[in-house]
């Protein structure tokens, strides 16, 4: 009787439920999602439409948001206004990180016809940058007819953001990292400019200096405060009064989470110029994909055509793209590659390039090309250049080229391999029976390439744990089999839901496909096997002899069946 009253009451709300929702949900409304994530995080919120018995055509929303807590990355259109394959045009598109405010609007074209449809209008990516609790709220909600009318009554239903976690610190980054540049050859008397950007890749705020360590650098500006947005630096060098010859410095960014320091040259010259063909240098960390510019300077000589090698450690690095830059074809002319390859196995690259369809050579520097490199180990390795002929329109070698090699420096410890946990399958052996164990097999996949340690399984029936299993250990892209019991103790529809990483062991890349589920009917006892048949041998003579056979089927997955026999041995054979 006591389960017969806890579901009329559960019946009795269900009905409560729907009579509250009927009477509320009379017209249109705009909701936003709510979610509670971690800090450093990035997700996603949807901005919902659901028209109920209206048209919509338009609809535009500002949202403000507390910028302290979260920073939008991007704000995409939603099929909501497209659900039909009708174009729709973005007429307002806008978002500010400083005063934490969204702006959005989108209508149909080229149709007369609305939607009637619910779908997303748009989805905002966000990053949660500090611990704290925002509302998403919506506010300037317009929700347009066919006709250009507005449509009255819509309910806005604003969203909320539990950001949970230690502050993130701020962290010193720059572009490039560290700011290293080698400004070539350069007049003595004459100066050269050169950027770079500083960032802040954490929270909060970033209070930082730069400033360099030679009288002819000079920085501006001398220092900033960043949060979310990027400053530029200007490095200007000044040769006057240099001697005849290379010359470094360093320009060092500091703060109270970090410092970059990079080195600044130049080849300083009083004589004529010579050409050079020059590699970048640049610090990376294992794992790191970059790029390295192979740059030409002509000084002053007119070059039709290029070509290189360059040998580095393919221990260290190995390419991943070789592409063609813009020197030879600065003024707009044509160029065509003569020769472009790679050998990973040995360290080597060769390119070859020259004009096509002009006479005239070009006299401005350029990168002429630009190599993709991954760093696949630690240590230092030269980009050495070799085989270096700077062709002039008359299809002779430019001489006294100066050849600057690059140098990597490969620091620190790979990266983790990413792992993703996610149930992909829960195999139920129907028919399922009350007051019965019965199997279950899930199958759990990691989707990433990194192996993963020892994690637990649940199982979860109607929102509570019914068993859970401990995996010892999954590869990277592959799969366990996991097996759980469950014995159910009332009848009817239940939901099961099996959750990956049930304990937050596993730090994953997606944290929000660790649970599969599916539906189970639960049914009555079936009937028992019948119990206490009587088999009859017919009578024989004293030298006869009859075969009786007797068959025991169960006619369930459930219980079991038992055969009593009584005979008298002197006169019966049993066999099976």
């Amino acid at each position: 009787m006591k389960e017969m009253r806890n579901s009329g009451a559960k019946l009795l709300t269900a009905l409560i439920t729907m009579i509250c929702i009927t009477s509320i949900a009379s017209g249109a409304s705009v909701t936003v999602d709510s979610r509670d994530v971690s800090v450093g995080d990035t997700f996603t919120i949807d901005v919902t439409v659901n028209p109920e018995a209206e048209v919509v055509y338009s609809a535009q929303y500002d949202m403000e948001f507390n910028p302290a807590i979260l920073q939008v990355t991007d704000q995409d259109t939603g099929d909501f206004l497209t659900q039909d394959g009708e174009n729709s045009i973005t007429v307002k598109n806008d978002f500010n990180n400083t005063i934490g405010k969204l702006e959005y609007g989108e209508t149909r074209m080229g149709v007369t016809s609305g939607v009637t449809g619910a779908g997303v209008l748009a989805t905002i990516t966000f990053e949660a940058v500090s611990a704290g609790s925002t509302d998403l709220v919506l506010s300037n909600v317009v929700v347009g007819d066919p006709n250009a009318q507005s449509i009255e009554g819509v309910m806005l239903n604003s969203g909320t953001v539990n950001v949970s976690g230690e502050p993130q610190n701020p962290q010193l980054c720059t572009t490039p990292d560290p700011p290293i540049h080698n400004f070539g050859n350069v007049p003595e008397g004459e100066t050269r400019t050169w950027t770079f950007d500083v960032t802040n890749c954490g929270g909060g705020t970033l209070d930082w200096t730069v400033s360099g360590d030679q009288s002819w650098i000079t920085v501006n500006p001398t220092g900033g405060s960043t949060t979310t947005e990027t400053d530029m630096v200007t490095v200007t060098i000044d040769t006057a009064g240099l001697s005849d010859g290379a010359h470094t410095g360093t320009v060092t960014v500091s703060s109270e989470y970090g410092t970059k320091a990079g080195t600044i040259s130049v080849n300083v010259t009083t004589s004529p110029l010579a050409p050079t063909m020059s590699a970048d240098s640049l610090d990376v960390a294992p794992g790191d994909t970059f790029t390295i510019d192979v740059a030409v300077d002509p000084a002053g000589n007119s070059v039709y055509s290029a070509q290189y090698d360059l040998t580095f450690d393919p221990a260290i690095l190995q390419v991943v793209d070789h592409e063609k830059g813009d020197f030879l074809s600065q003024d707009g002319a044509n160029s065509i590659e003569v020769k472009n390859t790679f050998n990973n196995t040995i360290g080597k690259l060769e390119y070859g390039e020259t004009r096509m369809g002009v006479t005239a050579g070009v006299t401005g520097a350029g990168v002429l090309a630009t190599i993709t490199f991954e760093a696949v180990g630690a240590g230092s390795t030269d980009l050495e250049l070799s085989n270096v002929i700077l062709g002039d329109t008359s299809a002779q070698s430019i001489d006294g080229v100066i050849l600057n090699d690059g140098v990597v420096n490969v620091s620190g410890s790979p990266p983790p391999h990413p792992i993703d946990l996610t149930p992909t399958a829960l195999d139920i052996l129907d028919p399922i029976y009350v007051d019965y164990d019965h199997p279950l097999a899930a199958t759990i996949s990691n989707l990433g390439p990194g192996d993963v340690q020892a994690f637990n399984v649940t199982l979860k029936v109607d929102g509570v744990v019914v068993d859970e299993a401990r995996v010892d250990g999954l590869s990277g892209n592959s799969d366990a089999a996991v097996g759980f019991s469950w014995r159910p103790d009332t009848t009817g529809s239940c939901t099961l839901l099996v959750e990956a990483d049930s304990d937050g062991e596993v730090s994953e890349t997606d944290e929000y496909n660790n649970t599969f589920g599916a539906t189970a009917e639960v049914l009555e006892n079936p009937t028992p096997p019948p119990s206490g048949a009587v088999v009859t041998i017919p009578d024989v003579s004293a030298t006869g002899r009859i075969t009786v056979p007797i068959t025991i089927e169960n006619v369930s997955n459930v219980g079991s069946c038992q055969l009593t026999l009584n005979y008298d041995p002197d006169a019966v054979i049993v066999s099976s």
